[in-house]
C-alpha cells in the first residue's frame, strides 16, 4: 500500500510540469490568422506568404527544424518571437515584440569659439 502511494506520488510529481506546458504549435498554425489582422509593407506580406510556403513543404518533407526556423523568420516579420519555456525539450511560445525603444536626440552641436 504504501508503496503505491508512493509511486502515485511520483508520477504525480513527474506529470505536474508537463501538465502545465501548453501544447507545441504545429508549424506555422499562427501565421494565417496574424497575416490577416497585421498591417505589413507589401514586400513584407510577400516574404511571410513565402516562408509560410516553404514551412509547408520543408515539414511535408519532415524537415521540421527547417521548418521551424522558417516559421522563426516569419513570425519576426510579424513582430512575435519565440520565447523558449522551461517546462518540457523544445517547448515554447510566440510573444509580442516590446516596440523599440524611441532613439535620443542627436546632440546638440558644440558652440563655436
Amino acid at each position: 500500500m504504501r508503496a503505491g502511494l508512493i509511486g502515485l506520488a511520483f508520477c504525480w510529481l513527474v506529470a505536474t510540469p508537463t501538465l502545465a506546458c501548453p501544447n507545441i504549435p504545429a508549424v506555422g498554425s499562427a501565421i494565417d490568422g496574424l497575416l490577416k489582422q497585421t498591417r505589413l509593407k507589401e514586400t513584407d506580406r510577400r516574404k511571410v506568404e513565402d516562408l509560410q510556403k516553404q514551412m509547408n513543404d520543408l515539414a511535408a518533407a519532415g524537415k521540421e527544424k527547417d521548418a521551424r526556423k522558417a516559421e522563426e523568420d516569419a513570425m519576426h516579420l510579424l513582430g512575435f518571437e519565440k520565447t523558449w519555456l522551461k517546462c518540457g525539450p523544445d517547448t515554447f511560445m510566440w510573444m509580442k515584440m516590446q516596440a523599440a525603444a524611441a532613439t535620443p536626440p542627436a546632440p546638440a552641436p558644440a558652440p563655436k569659439q
